[in-house]
């Protein structure tokens, strides 16, 4: 007789998935920052959201990748369709995918020190998930890797679109999002 026994799983119920891609600019000279999201939780055209804002108040770039993650979490919670579906509380998996590993440490409860902005946000968003209580999974993939594939692709885009927000801030400007 084997001494294993065969796992036994029960039904569980059919969980949605938002993805939201999260990156962050920071110009450690001006403190200028930028940040950008872009997510999917559908199947149609309708089913996403995507933006790019700048970023005040962080003191380092780590700082602006926990602003960013948290705004786009924030704001994505804003559009109404995305915001039905993150009110089916645990029927609804938030995959955040962040390049920041410190974003998935502060979120897994590390006593990291941020500045308050950051402090404040990540409050924010822990009230909202206390609120909806919709499953939160983060994803950490490599930044600057390349873009052979759709994932890398809105990493880029997410990049690109942070940097220019970054850019347009130190330099005194805005840039359309």
């Amino acid at each position: 007789m084997s001494r294993f026994r065969p796992r036994t799983f029960t039904a569980t119920p059919d969980i949605e998935n938002v993805t939201v891609f999260a990156d962050a600019s920071f110009c450690s000279t001006s403190k200028a920052g930028g940040g950008a999201f872009w997510s999917r939780w559908g199947k149609t055209d309708n089913d996403k959201a995507e933006d790019a804002f700048q970023i005040a108040g962080a003191n380092q770039s780590h700082e602006a990748e926990v602003i960013a993650a948290c705004q786009a979490i924030l704001r994505l919670a804003r559009n109404p369709a995305a915001n039905q579906l993150l009110a089916k509380g645990p029927k609804t998996r938030l995959v955040l995918v962040i390049d920041c590993l410190t974003v998935k440490q502060v979120f897994e409860g590390a006593d990291t020190p941020l500045c308050k902005t950051a402090r404040e946000l990540v409050d924010q968003v822990r009230a909202l998930r206390q609120q909806m209580r919709f499953w939160l999974k983060i994803n950490h993939v490599k930044a600057h890797s390349g873009q052979g594939s759709p994932r890398k692709w809105v990493n880029h885009w997410c990049d690109e679109n942070a940097r220019a927000q970054m850019q347009a801030m130190r330099d005194g400007t805005t840039v359309a999002a």
